[in-house]
């Protein structure tokens, strides 16, 4: 069976975010047509340098694959100082430029409705990439100020988790698949 693979970006680096249980919340609710292969962080890469283009770090490079072969990405980060996290930034930085992401569809998986300056520069910077974030897929939990598992929130919000997934999967059949995972 052909299965679309989506990838997980983390914002945040801390081993018990709500964020990174939100991605696995999604990893296990995933509908059987897609597979959220991995789940990564901005810990993935080195400080983003252009000059050393074309010859990337070794780490730059499979991050850029991993992406690139990817059918979907799914985004979920917490806000710092009204903005996104630099090593999120930076893993985002690596992409630009990178052809194969162009126009890929992202989903933006928020875990605090008061985030409101995170999301801007999100969408901001997504926008300059040109990455086409899928609204319908995109969906804000209130779970901020919470510790929570991934079980925990698969749990509490089945519902909207399962739902942003539908979308983001047609969505991307919508688009003919590109990858395939085994």
């Amino acid at each position: 069976m052909k299965l679309m693979n989506v990838i997980g970006l983390c914002g945040s680096l801390r081993a018990s975010s709500t964020n990174r249980s939100l991605l696995q919340a999604a990893q296990a609710l995933a509908p059987t047509n897609l597979c959220i292969s991995s789940i990564v962080d901005g810990t993935v890469v080195s400080h983003f340098n252009p000059e050393l283009e074309p010859h990337v770090p070794p780490e730059a490079a499979d991050w850029r694959s991993l992406a690139g072969t990817a059918d979907g990405i799914i985004l979920s980060t917490p806000e710092y100082a009204a903005g996104i996290p630099g090593a999120f930034k930076n893993a985002l930085d690596w992409l630009v430029g990178e052809p194969r992401v162009y126009m890929k569809p992202v989903a933006i998986f928020s875990a605090s409705e008061r985030s409101l300056g995170a999301k801007d520069a999100l969408r901001l910077t997504l926008t300059t990439m040109s990455l086409d974030i899928i609204e319908p897929a995109s969906i804000c939990l209130p779970l901020l100020g919470r510790t929570v598992t991934a079980e925990e929130v698969a749990s509490d919000y089945r519902g909207e988790i399962s739902g942003a997934l539908a979308a983001f999967a047609d969505e991307i059949a919508g688009r003919g698949l590109k990858s395939t995972v085994a």
